[in-house]
């Protein structure tokens, strides 16, 4: 509970901070479910074709976007966080544009990780939670110690190991969060782009201190 809170904490005490930096990827889900949201009350397969065919260009763009920024964002972050608590400032932007630089290699970690956490999902959600906490910390070392893809994974699995319980519960408690809000806004308000924005928002501030609590982890097994 005392890592829940001070996470909680260190995501208030520089929230300017990290609200600019989750700006781009609150434009891009904003996007996202903006040119899906036309999608809702389609009912016919000819129609849902029509659709696409007609909106084909932007979807491929926004999905296009939409990886850069995501995988872009999950190693910028980190770097996010090692200059708050390092005192070393660098900008929103310039921590993603650090992303932007190692792309390749976070979309490496994103995509044999996500098989790993996909399968885990199919069998009642909750493997897929714990082997995301295990693999949490890959973006980490590919930003900070320059690790390559295969191990950056076998490490983050490694320094996860004995906290690996606790890392679960903590990333399944801000998960199950951000979860409930979207069934609340879902079930109580009607759908429009001032909710999806401030949805958007709310579920990226609600993950912050998640990434906290992981690069907490990093800089402990250093000393």
């Amino acid at each position: 509970m005392h890592q829940i809170k001070s996470s909680i904490n260190f995501v208030k005490d520089n929230l300017n901070f990290l609200f600019l930096l989750i700006l781009p990827i609150v434009f891009v889900d904003l996007l996202s479910s903006y040119i899906f949201l036309g999608m809702g009350e389609i009912t016919q397969p000819e129609d849902l074709r029509e659709y696409f065919f007609a909106n084909q260009n932007s979807i491929f763009l926004v999905i296009i976007v939409g990886l850069v920024v995501q995988v872009s964002y999950s190693g910028g972050v980190f770097v996010a966080m090692q200059s708050l608590v390092s005192g070393n400032y660098i900008s929103p932007i310039n921590c993603l544009a650090e992303g932007v630089k190692k792309f390749f290699k976070l979309l490496g970690v994103s995509l044999l990780s996500g098989i790993a956490i996909i399968i885990g999902f199919l069998f009642l959600i909750l493997p897929g939670i714990y082997f995301l906490a295990r693999f949490a910390l890959a973006p980490c070392l590919i930003m900070l110690k320059n690790k390559n893809i295969m191990d950056s994974l076998t490490e983050s699995w490694e320094m996860t190991d004995e906290h690996g319980g606790k890392l679960f519960l903590f990333t399944l408690f801000f998960f199950s969060v951000a979860a409930i809000l979207v069934l609340i806004v879902n079930s109580y308000f009607a759908q429009s782009i001032f909710t999806l924005l401030l949805m958007a928002i709310a579920e990226q501030i609600i993950l912050l201190p998640l990434f906290y609590l992981f690069h907490s982890l990093y800089i402990s097994s250093k000393t």
